[in-house]
């Protein structure tokens, strides 16, 4: 467990100075906020930490659940923590490189970016393959998996239900990561728009069905 500590420190700290080294390098005012592969805001450079800041929040809740939570699952969500670290990493370089892609002399809203929505794709889809990973070893909590009344009726329905769950998410993970890599622009963010919508409603009737049998 102190190596997962460690590890999550280690990471965060790497987000802080990957995040710091980027805003040094950035003009005052930068794009950050986007709406259909566009620029609709302008602000600080400094706004860019608020990715960090998500990192540290995450980071916070899952170090106390493995701290506190039910012995069984500590290690999943030190597991998860770790993963997230990495993963707010990634998210932390992506933003960053797509400000500094923007000449700050000729930025203006209404400018397109077609390789956010491309990136944003792949790294939503890397994160479901992680929680498809992570779903089917966890037991009964009430932090983390699909956790809807017919999955937490009994440790069996949970079973079952994160189970579809992990069955629902890798391939969604896949065909997400394949959108990024095949599709551009508002193509990519359409796209990845219906998959996301088709996986949570998936997971949602396809893990009722199978704790039907088992609830209670």
């Amino acid at each position: 467990m102190k190596k997962g500590y460690l590890a999550v420190g280690v990471l965060f700290a790497i987000d802080v100075a990957v995040t710091a080294a980027f805003v040094a390098m950035m003009p005052d005012q930068v794009p950050v906020h986007f709406t259909g592969g566009e620029v609709d805001r302008i602000g600080s450079r400094y706004e860019t930490f608020t990715v960090v800041a998500l990192a540290f929040v995450f980071g916070l809740f899952l170090m106390l659940l493995a701290r506190f939570g039910e012995q069984e699952n500590r290690a999943t969500m030190m597991k998860l923590n770790v993963g997230m670290q990495a993963m707010f990493i990634a998210v932390s370089v992506f933003v960053s490189l797509n400000t500094l892609s923007y000449d700050s002399t000729a930025v203006a809203v209404g400018t397109p970016d077609s390789g956010m929505s491309k990136i944003a794709a792949v790294i939503v889809g890397a994160t479901l393959l992680f929680l498809g990973n992570l779903m089917p070893k966890t037991t009964r909590n009430a932090a983390f998996g699909i956790r809807l009344p017919w999955t937490q009726s009994s440790d069996e329905a949970w079973r079952k239900g994160q189970r579809f769950g992990a069955y629902a998410s890798i391939p969604a993970g896949i065909l997400m990561i394949a959108c990024g890599i095949l599709f551009d622009g508002e193509v990519a963010f359409v796209v990845a728009i219906v998959i996301f919508v088709a996986w949570t409603l998936v997971s949602i009737v396809g893990s009722y069905f199978a704790c039907k049998d088992v609830q209670g």
